[in-house]
C-alpha cells in the first residue's frame, strides 16, 4: 500500500509503507494534491518541514497513523503504530520519534498511550485510498519476525487462542524449553501476542480490529 505526497516544489512522490520515497508519481495516480498547511494555520512551530523532508523514522510513524485511520482508528496506540511502522514499541528510538513529531505539531496525545493527528497531520499526510486489511497488517508484522516467531504467529492466526503446550506441539517445539518461552515472551513484548488466561496464548487484540 502506498501514499502520494507533494513536496514544497509541487513535485508528486509516492511513499511505501515504510516511508521510503521511491518514485515520482504519475499524474494519473494523484487523486488530490493536498497542500502542507502553514505554521500559522496549523498552529505548529515556524520553520517546520514538509512531509517529504522529515527523517525516515518520522515518516514511517506518520504513515502508520494514516494507515490506522483508513479503518476508522483515529487514535491508534503506540503498540498499533509500532506494528505497522516496524519499530520496537519500547525502544528509545521509537519514543524519541513520537516525541519529535509531537513537538513539530504533527501529532498529539489524546489519551494515555494513544496518538492522533493534529490539524497539520490530517492535512499533511494522505490516508490510503483503500482501507487497511488484516492480511496487510500480518504481512508487515511477519517481515520483522524470526523463523520461530513467524511459525508461532501463523499458527495462532490459523487457530486462535491455544494452550502453550498445544502451540508448542503444533510447531514441533518443546513447551518446556527456554527458547520457546523466550520467543513467546518477545512476541508479547512486541505487542503481537497476549496471555488471555493462565497457560494460554493468543494474538493481541490489535488483530481483532478487523473482525
Amino acid at each position: 500500500m502506498t501514499a502520494t505526497r507533494s513536496s514544497k516544489s509541487g513535485t508528486m512522490y509516492r511513499f511505501d509503507h515504510a516511508g521510503h520515497r521511491w518514485t515520482r508519481a504519475p499524474t494519473s495516480l494523484v487523486v488530490a494534491k493536498t497542500r502542507c498547511p502553514s505554521a500559522k494555520a496549523a498552529s505548529v512551530p515556524s520553520g517546520s518541514c514538509d512531509f517529504d523532508e522529515l527523517p525516515l523514522a518520522q515518516r514511517r510513524v506518520l504513515i502508520a497513523v494514516a494507515w490506522w485511520r483508513s479503518i476508522g482508528v483515529d487514535q491508534p496506540t503506540r503498540i498499533q503504530l509500532s506494528l505497522v511502522s516496524g519499530m520496537k514499541p519500547r525502544s528509545s528510538h521509537f519514543a524519541n520519534t513520537i516525541s519529535a513529531l509531537r513537538t513539530a505539531g504533527w501529532i498529539e496525545y489524546p489519551a494515555d498511550g494513544a496518538v492522533a493527528f493534529t490539524a497539520r497531520g490530517r492535512d499533511g499526510v494522505c490516508v490510503p485510498e483503500e482501507p487497511a486489511t488484516l492480511d496487510d497488517l500480518c504481512e508487515r508484522v511477519a517481515e520483522k519476525l524470526s523463523s520461530l516467531q513467524c511459525r508461532i504467529f501463523d499458527t495462532l492466526r490459523r487457530n486462535g487462542e491455544m494452550s502453550r503446550i498445544g502451540l508448542a506441539a503444533a510447531i514441533d517445539q518443546s513447551g518446556r524449553s527456554s527458547h520457546f518461552a523466550n520467543t513467546i515472551s518477545s512476541l508479547r513484548t512486541a505487542g503481537i501476542v497476549e496471555y488471555p488466561s493462565q497457560g494460554k496464548v493468543a494474538l493481541s487484540d490489535v488483530f481483532r480490529q478487523f473482525e
